[in-house]
């Protein structure tokens, strides 16, 4: 059972994508239209960014919203968040077909990733794995 996100990881994640994007408390805290000390009780955790303030930090600083939320490493580089968030997309997108279609499809899709998986694999890996 996870643990649910806890202020304190919220603020440290609000802090990491600021720093990440290269932007200011200033300008974060203009473009949310908040008073700079607002902002940095935020990112100190003194205070808990609503969802719609989250979702604009997550626009601003091009980190998907489900990043602030999942129980993660805080120092989840930017390129793993995005990993995530174009999963949680696709499996939108999946979730969309016909239930027959989809599980031919999920079927189909994990035939061609174990291939892959297969065929990339370093070849001591593939004896330890055996």
């Amino acid at each position: 059972m996870s643990k649910p996100t806890t202020r304190k990881t919220i603020a440290n994640k609000v802090r990491i994508a600021r720093i990440d994007s290269g932007k200011t408390q200033v300008q974060m805290a203009k473009h949310l239209n908040v008073a700079r000390q607002t902002y940095l009780d935020m990112e100190s955790g003194k205070t808990e960014p609503r969802v719609t303030a989250l979702q604009r930090i997550a626009t601003y600083t091009d980190f998907p919203l489900v990043w602030f939320f999942e129980e993660t490493e805080d120092n989840m580089n930017y390129y793993q968040a995005i990993e995530s968030q174009d999963l949680l997309d696709f499996m939108k997108e999946v979730a969309k077909l016909p239930a027959t279609t989809r599980k031919e499809f999920l079927q189909s899709s994990k035939r061609l990733a174990t291939s892959i998986i297969s065929i990339t694999q370093p070849a001591s890996q593939e004896t330890f794995n055996r």
